[in-house]
């Protein structure tokens, strides 16, 4: 900047990239150095404006003469050419915009109306012929250059590059981090070991304003990672970039992971002994007895709490196996079991024995019936637990006295309450029932 004569020489550059010099008024320098944002944005656009017109003429000037043509009366409409926008009809239509957001978000409003009322309001105010198609299509180029400008700023390497309209589109659509992302995920040179997982310095390069999720701690990473979907961790994200991968083969992603369930789509494709072995710290897991049977691995899980097995009712199921991995959980509190036909008396009584130090909760559904005799003797190896269903057969007085001897200590599933007539118990029904 330079004075001269009370007027500022101020230095624009176009979008073009032409560097253009305009002497400013002291009034509207004052106005462009105003701490207002109002008045600050205000002779910003003019200044602009002033360079665009300057070097427009300075375009003029170097063309051969050429006819005058007459001029139209002052009311009429200034023809326009089809689909070319200055830079205040863009300016007007990013404000027009801005103004009906909340419309535009809104399923009670149709879009056709909104940008109907902002070409007739452009047209309006510009007097020009723009079309509705013309105006919605101006907004969308603009976005769309607004949303690259964003991602190659983004992207490590790339010089500052100006966008004509940034404050404006950064005003509407700072909430949105669909366009403004807070992190994006960067490849990032890590250690050739792939044992080990090292992290770059954190991005301290102000002109990009982002920061990456590889320079997050490898904790914080592994915490976002725990709510993808397992298979896409295991196929996609794994594979995103050398850091993500040596995160993953590090094993702290794995032993973030506390839940799994084997019956939720993609997980049975990707299952092996192997895998499984990975989720070291899983507490809650749910899984197909038939995978159960001919593994022996739950002795790995020392955190596992709560196991449901699930057996579709597929009596080539063998369950000793099932029953001799189980008995190594030594931690479990909740054991849920569905549709195994076979599990003996035998087996179940061997299993108590193993878990009753921790077993809280059992239940057993679609399995073989359990007589009353065996179900005493379960519920004097089970010292823990707190409610228990099963499903019963035999005598109703033996059910019932074994209900009304142990009410005190544990509740009842709706199997056995149904299945033992009101009459014989002691108490109310209420007071038997399992517990949610």
């Amino acid at each position: 900047m330079a004075d001269d004569g009370g007027f500022t020489n101020v230095n624009v550059t176009l979008g073009n990239g032409k560097l253009v010099s305009v002497q400013v008024s002291p009034e509207l320098f004052g106005h462009f150095t105003s701490s207002d944002p109002d008045l600050n944005q205000l002779a910003k656009q003019l200044i602009i404006q002033a360079a665009m017109e300057k070097d427009s003429e300075a375009e003029c000037e170097e063309l051969p003469d050429i006819p005058t043509v007459p001029q139209t009366p002052e009311n009429s409409p200034k023809p326009t050419p089809s689909g070319i926008f200055t830079y205040e009809q863009t300016i007007f239509l990013i404000s027009a915009y801005k103004e009906r957001k909340e419309k535009f978000l809104s399923p009670t409003h149709k879009k056709k109306a909104l940008w109907l009322e902002i070409t007739e309001e452009l047209n309006k105010c510009f007097k020009t012929e723009f079309t509705v198609a013309q105006v919605e299509g101006r907004w969308k180029t603009q976005l769309s250059a607004y949303k690259r400008h964003q991602t190659d700023q983004a992207k490590s390497g790339n010089e500052r590059k100006e966008f004509l309209y940034e404050e404006e589109f950064q005003d509407i659509f700072s909430d949105r981090h669909d366009i403004n992302p807070k992190f994006v995920v960067s490849s990032l040179s890590s250690s050739s070991d792939s044992g080990s997982f090292t992290q770059d310095e954190p991005c301290t390069s102000s002109s990009s304003g982002y920061a990456y999720l590889c320079h997050l701690p490898p904790e914080i990473i592994c915490k976002i990672l725990t709510y993808i979907p397992i298979p896409e961790l295991y196929h996609s994200v794994s594979k995103v970039c050398s850091s993500m991968n040596c995160l993953f083969k590090s094993g702290l992603v794995w032993n973030s992971i506390t839940d799994l369930n084997f019956f939720n789509e993609g997980m049975k494709d990707i299952f092996t002994v192997e895998f499984l072995k990975l989720f070291e710290n899983c507490v809650n897991l749910t899984i197909d007895a038939t995978l159960l049977q001919d593994c022996d691995f739950l002795g790995s899980f020392k955190n596992l709490k709560c196991l449901d097995i699930r057996g579709s009712k597929n009596e080539n199921i063998c369950n000793e196996n099932i029953v001799k991995n189980l008995s190594k959980c030594r931690s479990m509190e909740k054991l849920f079991i569905s549709s195994l036909p076979n599990l003996s008396d035998d087996g179940l009584l061997s299993l108590s024995k193993e878990m009753g130090g921790t077993l809280k909760y059992l239940q057993i559904r679609n399995s073989a019936e359990i007589r009353p005799e065996t179900f005493q003797v379960l519920m004097k190896n089970l010292k823990c637990i707190k409610a228990i269903s099963v499903t019963p057969s035999g005598d109703y007085e033996k059910w019932a006295k074994v209900l009304n001897e142990n009410a005190v200590r544990c509740s009842f599933g709706h199997e056995i309450l149904d299945f033992v007539p009101k009459r014989y118990l002691v108490y109310d029904r209420m007071f038997y029932s399992l517990l949610p």
